[in-house]
């Protein structure tokens, strides 16, 4: 009996493998079949580095600026909410190129913030920003 079952499961159990072996074989020759997108290393865009910042941790850029516009007063512009970030941190505002590179990305985080319903736009010449929530 017990000879029976170990010839029984030696047959089941080769009959697995080769099934196995049978699919490896079709996967093998399906991706040999499909041929692979030749890109142009021109094309591929090199990984980007984040670069830390001294003076600004991830997230405080934006966290002050809603700061400042949470203080009860009328919409500001960019370049306003900007000078009051930069006053606050104690940083002078004529360093060539603090003003810029700090008004690029509080502009791009507040039309985020403006995409989820946050912040609200007034008037279209000088946008000028405030808290809606």
């Amino acid at each position: 009996m017990l000879g029976t079952r170990l010839s029984i499961w030696g047959k089941v159990h080769t009959r697995i493998i080769t099934l196995a072996q049978a699919e490896i074989r079709v996967l093998a020759e399906y991706t040999r079949a499909v041929p692979l997108p030749v890109v142009p290393r021109r094309l591929i865009k090199p990984k980007r580095i984040y670069r830390k910042n001294a003076e600004f941790e991830p997230g405080a850029r934006i966290r002050s600026a809603l700061a400042v516009l949470r203080v009860p007063s009328s919409p500001l512009t960019v370049r306003k909410i900007v000078a009051h970030v930069l006053a606050e941190r104690g940083t002078h505002t004529s360093e060539p190129g603090a003003v810029t590179a700090l008004s690029n990305v509080i502009s791009h985080s507040l039309r985020q913030y403006a995409c989820r319903g946050l912040v609200a736009t007034v008037g279209s010449a000088p946008r000028r920003w405030q808290v809606v929530r």
